[in-house]
């Protein structure tokens, strides 16, 4: 079993960016991962410093508009595109940026949006975690409910090659070493509305109770937390401890 691929989410709900390696610290998620999030004006937070839930920010199980946009992730800049329609920006991108608005313009239809910003991310989970989501997972949910296995469906920080489908699930509690990293296994990743959108730019009405079909309590990936910190790279091998 090793690393296949590694994918941070700058802005939550949008498109991912492929990285080579990570830099991991005990007790934190991915570095940068989620770290901005699109507020609905009618959903507004009271403290923008604190961790929200998910029902605060704009994404997939609201809207298709986010991941129709492709994002060029440079160390200096991002670079946003629908068609004709074009943005770049400095990075980060945060509070203050001209995103919300050229987004308002694609879509008037969506609530005020405001982009805010916060450290340690906005992840779905108050805990600091990521996820591990297994290709082969993603390839046999895909077969039994007649969708593209697509991974970006499933939002995950690491994609892993070589697992036998669903044997992520047998993890729970289970030590793994990534590089140098030693990670625990927390809890399978509960799937909800937003894994209807295919990153193909529509979305697949009933996704969810086709999974159910499979996968009767609606999970694909597991989240892990970091115990040791070090660098985890593409490629690098997984193995379960003892």
């Amino acid at each position: 079993m090793h690393v296949s691929a590694l994918f941070r989410y700058p802005i939550k709900g949008m498109a991912g960016e492929a990285c080579q390696h990570y830099s991991l610290i005990p007790g934190h998620a991915i570095p940068c991962d989620r770290r901005s999030a699109l507020m609905r004006a009618d959903r507004p937070l009271t403290h923008t410093t604190d961790w929200a839930p998910k029902r605060h920010f704009m994404q997939g199980m609201y809207t298709t508009l986010l991941s129709q946009i492709a994002i060029d992730w440079s160390p200096e800049y991002a670079a946003f595109g629908l068609g004709t329609h074009q943005l770049t920006l400095p990075r980060p991108v945060e509070s203050g940026s001209d995103l919300p608005d050229w987004l308002a313009q694609l879509d008037p239809s969506l609530p005020p949006l405001t982009l805010v910003s916060r450290d340690q991310g906005w992840a779905d989970l108050a805990q600091p975690l990521w996820s591990i989501i297994n290709l082969s997972t993603v390839q046999a949910i895909a077969e039994a409910t007649g969708t593209q296995p697509n991974p970006a469906r499933y939002r995950g920080n690491l994609l892993l090659e070589g697992a036998a489908a669903y044997e992520e699930l047998t993890w729970i509690n289970r030590t793994l070493r990534l590089g140098s990293v030693l990670c625990r296994v927390v809890e399978p990743i509960v799937r909800c509305k937003a894994t209807e959108v295919n990153w193909s730019g529509s979305r697949d009405a009933g996704f969810l109770d086709r999974l159910e079909t499979v996968s009767p309590d609606l999970v694909c990936g597991v989240y892990v937390e970091t115990l040791t910190g070090g660098q985890i790279s593409i490629n690098d091998r997984l193995e379960l401890l003892p």
